[in-house]
Order: structure tokens, then C-alpha cells, then sequence
């Protein structure tokens, strides 16, 4: 994701434009502490979400290691690390907790396929899957871009 977010950002960051990776080159657990102190006072203008069709988003896989610290609200950290088994790619994750993303003033989730649509106008108002999180207080409610 960094690496794309470079590219396409090329000329904004080229400019004087930051950004603020979460990664260092350590240990997920290192990783997050030094990326926690750079997210920590920070407020986000617009967080672009994406979201699986497991109904998870932002790294919150249901039933991963780390997950009820990620989506506690009481939690002061802005970036936790994540073990998520059934996660695509590498099951160990850095991801903004629940409580840093109350610091945006726009969440945008970008959606394609009828199939996503449903999971996630399903999983407003249930528990067990992440993304309908999103759509509960304090978090700013988020506007929804879907394409078939």
C-alpha cells in the first residue's frame, strides 16, 4: 500500500507533501509503537477505507489477535499491531485503532460489487463484523462510494 501510495502521490510529495508510514524495517509490535508516536496527536482530514468481503476494513479482521484493543474506544493508541491468520498476504498487520480514526473529519469507505454492498449494509449494527463499526458514534459517519 505505501509503495502505491508513493507512486501515485508522486508529485503532492514531491512538493512537500508528507507521509507518515507506519512500517520501520522492525517487528509489528516495534512497528506500531514508533508508528503510534507519530499518529498520536495527529487528526486526519479524510481516511479512505476499503473493505473485505469478510466485512473487515483498516486490518480489523473478525476474530484476529488484537482486534478488542484495535476497536476500543478507550484505547489511547492511534496504531496497534494485528495478528490475522486469515488476512491475505502477511497475517501480521499494523492498523489505526478505532479511537484515532474518531480524529477524522471525513470517512469515505470505497466499495465495488454488489456482494460487498450487501456485506456491508449488513454489518452496520452487528458486533461481530468490523466495518459496521464505522457507522457507529463518536466516529464522524462515513459516506459510502460504491461501484458495481
Amino acid at each position: 500500500n505505501e509503495r502505491m501510495l508513493r507512486a501515485t502521490l508522486a508529485r503532492p510529495l514531491g512538493a512537500g507533501a508528507t507521509l507518515l508510514p507506519m512500517y520501520a524495517g522492525g517487528s509489528p509490535a516495534d512497528d506500531a509503537l514508533k508508528a503510534d508516536a507519530a499518529y498520536a496527536p495527529l487528526s486526519f482530514d479524510v481516511a479512505l477505507l476499503g473493505m473485505g468481503e469478510d466485512a473487515h476494513t483498516l486490518s480489523w479482521f473478525p476474530d484476529a489477535e488484537g482486534l478488542d484493543a484495535a476497536l476500543d474506544l478507550a484505547n489511547p493508541r492511534s496504531v496497534v499491531a494485528i495478528h490475522a491468520p486469515e488476512a491475505a498476504g502477511t497475517p501480521d498487520r499494523l492498523t489505526l485503532t478505532r479511537s484515532a480514526l474518531v480524529r477524522a473529519r471525513h470517512i469515505v469507505v470505497l466499495i465495488t460489487g454488489a456482494k460487498k454492498f450487501g456485506v456491508l449494509t449488513s454489518s452496520i449494527g452487528e458486533a461481530d463484523k468490523p466495518a459496521g463499526l464505522l457507522f457507529e458514534p463518536p466516529l464522524p459517519p462515513p459516506d459510502v462510494l460504491w461501484a458495481i
